[in-house]
Order: C-alpha cells, then structure tokens, then sequence
C-alpha cells in the first residue's frame, strides 16, 4: 500500500553548481551554432594538434597567463576606493554564499565550464567574427577586440567596477588569443582564474566566519 502523500510536498530545487553548469553548456553550444550558421566556427580557433607536448604548453602557457588576472582581483579588493569597496560588499553579501558549500570537484567544473562557454563565444566566436579573418587589419583586429570586451563587460555588470574589471580581463583574454593564435590559451587561463578566485571567496569567508 503507497504511503500517504504529506501535504506539504517540499520542491527539491536544482543544485546551483548543475545550473551554472548547464549555462556554461548552453553558452558553447550558441557558439558553435552562430559559428556553424553564420561562421566562423569558434572551434576553428584551436589549432589541430598531433602532438601532446603543444597541447600541454598551451595549457601551461594560460595556467601562468591567470595570475595577472588574479592579482588584479586582489588588487581591487584592497585599493581604498569606494566603488571597490561597494564592489566587495556587494560579493560578499550577493555572490560568495552562492559558492560557499561547493566541494572543489564543483568548483573546478565550473571553472572549466566558463572558461570553454564564455571564451567560445566571446572571444572564440564573436572577437573572431569582427577581426575579419584572412583578411584581418589592423583597424579590425583592434575593433574586435574592443567589442568582445566590451560586450564581456557588459555580461560582467554586478557593478559599474566590476563592469570596467570585466572589460580590462576580457581585453586580456581577447589579447592572448591574438598572440597566441590558440583559443586554449585564454580558455584555460578564464578556467583557472575562475577556480582560484572561487576558492579564494571560499577561504575569505571561513577566515571571517572564525574572526567572529
């Protein structure tokens, strides 16, 4: 016999790490798709590779190209500046109880997942479909770049601060693809940014919560 049905039925709400995840996702698949449809496809910005040893110095290359972005997030956490410091109370309050009780398989896999999502669509797709390809300038290289990272900004826009932070890392980002000419480079320095910086968030808070 079925056991009666309580009559309040609590919803079992969907874990947050599994909806960052599945919009990271939805992210790289609008990519490839206006990459498909209307070109170019964001996946022709990674070099086809036939030995591993180049995979892994891309890799470490965007390992060791994270830390300027991080410092910069550290930078701003302690400049004595109003807008920064509206910025970190806004994060501490807003965003870092989001984040608080991942484990860190799920923070990685959410760091992985923004760096492959955003960088195939911002820069992988939408800096790519500016620069003109071939036929690329020196005007239209500059706009592209200009534009991803304004747009990544704008996507960005917890706070006026944390908007120009945004565009200066998507100006970064944007810029490593040029200089590097592999997509992978900038994916994994977006990837392991977003790590450190989670679990930075993630130390801040438990050093606070034992302070008090």
């Amino acid at each position: 016999m079925p056991a009666p049905e309580s009559p309040e039925t609590e919803e079992r709400e969907l874990p947050f790490s599994w909806t960052v995840l599945g919009f990271e996702f939805a992210l790289a698949l609008v990519a490839v798709f206006l990459g498909v449809t209307l070109g170019p496809d964001p996946r022709e910005t990674i070099p086809p590779r036939t030995e591993a040893g180049e995979i892994g110095q891309a890799i470490g290359w965007g390992l060791l190209a994270a830390f300027p972005c991080f410092a910069l997030m550290w930078l701003a956490e302690r400049l004595p500046l109003q807008p920064f410091r509206t910025l970190q109370t806004i994060v501490e309050e807003r965003v870092a109880p989001l984040f608080l009780d991942l484990s860190l398989a799920e923070v990685i896999a959410i760091g992985l997942a923004a760096g492959v999502g955003e960088e195939l669509l911002f820069r992988g797709w939408f800096q790519s479909s500016l620069t003109g390809g071939d036929s690329a300038t020196n005007l239209s290289i500059a706009s592209g770049l200009i534009a991803a990272s304004l747009l990544f900004g704008l996507c960005h826009w917890l706070t006026a601060a944390y908007g120009i932070l945004a565009t200066i890392m998507g100006l970064y980002l944007g810029g490593l693809l040029l200089w590097f000419d592999n997509l992978i480079v900038p994916i994994t320095a977006h990837a392991f940014y977003d790590v450190l910086a989670i679990l930075h968030l993630q130390r801040s808070h438990a050093k606070k919560v034992k302070q008090e």
